[in-house]
């Protein structure tokens, strides 16, 4: 069986387990034990495996033998074709997603009892279905017996990925005091080099390997010639560091001493005299163009352990690779899609940092590899990284998709950087999609910017009554005075929707020099129209348009509601014409004045006590509970309600009583005409 992709990325993880023994206690003088395992680190890890279909080794003596080679532990799958829990475990349980995630770990085979009684036998299977885990030397570890439904096997296997890498911690941390105290033996470089290529290790094995001097050049080149690739891959990695090149030496030749002639050369280089420390590694050096190149070839190719090696080596040299890339797409722009999507992902990692927590290979592989979700969700997430992810987002503006460039926009938005604005101008002059248009109009109300302004005050003139509107309320957003004319002439736009939007700006930026504009739509005949007239004028003043109000009153009663609160907005009393036309009112009409009444002061005392002592009791309430929550400042609503109290009304009273800060006992007392 061939080494997939996922099982040398596991491989990296999982190289530690064989040969973890008893950790030592964390010693004073040492540096500090690696962080246990974050909460989502398991389910990070789980997303770093492939999610391809599940692959089965056609016996399990085959998978005895890629567990050994690869170092990956093993899931024994017992099954009878006679077993309808079978069937229901392959449904419904291997079916799962997130369990074929997890699994993608994992050395997997399938036993038929039927077919192979002697491995049954073994593991004295009595029934099936039966899941049984074993470790790459074929110890077993765990059995699950019996239907296990996908839920409980993801807990299970979760549990099993924390274990393994909190066991990769503690081998490491051993390993980390044995290099510093110069007592690592010859057989424990493997699992060192190894630990180069998972990023949770790099940092602090780097930081040990540099302090070494000399670096045991004999024992490394042996690593050269190691069972498995990657052991190899590690070990020419460093390797190459230290000399400069790689003599030949191809690690996937199998086996390894088929190198025969480039080992040599490198067991001739180890051997030479290094007395004064030289040749030590830095762990980066600039890539030729030549070298860059190459690396990208096999980066594209179908050698998955080939493109493995290249992304790693690439991302060592960010600036030229990133040069690279671009020359490289130039000299090939036949380039099919997969491998366009790879130089992307490659690119989107050199270009991207830390996000969340998620590192830069992670992020980058989901924006351009993962469904839908996975790819709004990345491009949302990478604005955090402010400046740094701008040309990253900035390509997602020209995505096929209309969902992902909308979401591209906002992103892009919250960058926060200069470069938006000249980015969503251009995304305008070429964008087709309503939806999309619409959300950058809505947008550059979030940056302040003349050029954006000016983008927005060109569509205040679109067919498109919704892209006014919405550039109307950026515009709003804005918080500019200079934009009376243009917000002037939408106003007498046909559209009501468009009239009603340019007074609501109107009324936030309080643009005065609109005001007989708004008197003029007092008449309009669309009704929504003239109540929002209303409520620009509480804010722009009411001055010369009260007579126009006191008109309007007399004749429209679902404008006298609005008319009111504009004018206590306004600082104006109620007019009393528009008392007396309210007095003749029905009671329903008055309901909705008080509606629209906030607070009772002088200005409306008397229109609010005019309601509270009214026959009907509806009315009568409603003024009654307005007086006393909010009118008791004010001489005649306190005597209004002490008249009410004394009168002894039950329903009055319990109007009161709802809102009033006074004791129920009280005012019973008083209704009685006890003191």
């Amino acid at each position: 069986m061939r080494l997939s992709h996922s099982s040398l990325a596991l491989s990296c993880c999982f190289l530690w387990l064989a040969t973890v023994q008893a950790v030592p206690a964390h010693r004073p003088g040492t540096s500090a034990p690696l962080a246990p395992p974050a909460a989502g680190m398991v389910d990070e890890l789980a997303r770093k495996l492939a999610v391809e279909g599940l692959k089965w080794a056609p016996d399990w003596g085959a998978a005895q033998r890629v567990a050994a080679r690869e170092n990956l532990p093993v899931l024994a799958y017992f099954h009878s074709p006679l077993c309808n829990w079978c069937a229901r475990m392959d449904e419904e349980t291997l079916a799962s997603p997130e369990v074929r995630r997890r699994l993608a770990g994992f050395v997997l085979v399938k036993v038929n009892i039927l077919e192979d009684e002697k491995t049954a036998a073994r593991f004295r299977i009595r029934a099936t279905p039966s899941l049984v885990f074993l470790n790459p030397e074929g110890r077993e570890s765990l059995r699950l017996d019996g239907f296990t439904q996908a839920e409980r096997l993801v807990g299970v296997l979760d549990g099993i990925l924390a274990n393994r890498l909190q066991s990769q911690d503690q081998r490491l941390q051993t390993l980390l005091a044995q290099l510093r105290e110069g007592k690592l033996p010859d057989e424990a470089w493997a699992e060192v080099v190894v630990a180069l290529g998972n990023e949770r290790y790099r940092a602090p094995t780097e930081q040990a390997l540099l302090a070494l001097r000399p670096l045991p050049r004999v024992a490394l080149v042996r690593l050269l010639e190691h069972g498995l690739l990657t052991v190899r891959l590690g070990a020419l990695e460093v390797l190459e560091e230290m000399a400069g090149d790689d003599f030949g030496f191809n690690p996937w030749r199998d086996p390894p001493a088929d190198n025969e002639e480039a080992l040599g050369k490198w067991r001739q280089w180890s051997t030479a005299t290094n007395a004064d420390g030289a040749g030590q590694p830095a762990f980066f050096r600039v890539l030729a163009a030549a070298e860059i190149g190459d690396l990208l070839q096999d980066l594209i190719g179908d050698d998955p352990d080939r493109a493995a090696r290249a992304r790693r080596l690439l991302r060592k040299d960010p600036d030229s690779c990133l040069e690279g890339i671009a020359a490289f797409v130039a000299a090939h722009p036949g380039l099919p899609a997969g491998a366009g999507r790879r130089l992307r992902e490659l690119r989107y990692a050199l270009q991207l940092p830390v996000v969340n927590g998620l590192d830069p290979s992670s992020v980058a592989h989901r924006l351009v590899f993962g469904n839908m979700d996975v790819r709004l969700k990345a491009l949302r997430d990478v604005a955090v990284a402010r400046q740094q992810a701008v040309p990253v987002i900035a390509e997602f503006l020209g995505d096929p998709d209309a969902l992902v460039r909308e979401t591209a926009v906002d992103a892009l938005v919250t960058t926060g950087g200069r470069e938006a604005v000249g980015l969503l101008e251009a995304l305008l002059q070429k964008e087709t999609d309503a939806n999309v248009v619409y959300v950058v109009l809505r947008q550059l109300g979030n940056l302040r910017s003349k050029k954006g302004l000016g983008m927005l005050l060109r569509y205040l003139e679109d067919p498109n009554e919704d892209f006014v509107i919405v550039a109307l309320e950026s515009i709003a957003k804005l918080r500019v005075d200079t934009v009376g004319e243009a917000v002037g002439g939408c106003l007498k736009d046909r559209r009501w929707r468009v009239r009603t939007a340019a007074l609501k700006t109107a009324e936030v930026l309080t643009l005065r020099a609109l005001a007989p504009m708004v008197v003029a739509l007092l008449d309009d005949p669309d009704e929504f129209v003239r109540s929002s007239a209303v409520a620009t004028l509480a804010k722009l003043g009411v001055g010369d348009a009260l007579p126009k109000l006191e008109e309007i009153f007399a004749r429209d009663d679902a404008l006298k509601g609005p008319i009111v609160k504009a004018l206590l907005a306004a600082d104006q009393a109620i007019p009393a014409t528009m008392l007396q036309v309210l007095a003749a009112r029905p009671v329903s009409v008055k309901l909705a004045v008080l509606d629209n009444v906030e607070s009772v002061d002088a200005k409306v005392a008397v229109l609010v006590v005019a309601c509270a002592t009214d026959a009907d009791p509806d009315l009568a309430c409603a003024g009654l509970r307005l007086l006393a929550a909010k009118g008791l400042a004010q001489a005649s609503c306190q005597a209004t309600v002490a008249q009410q109290v004394q009168q002894g009304d039950r329903r009055r009273l319990l109007a009161i009583m709802e809102v009033a800060a006074v004791e129920t006992k009280v005012l019973l007392a008083r209704a009685a005409g006890r003191p």
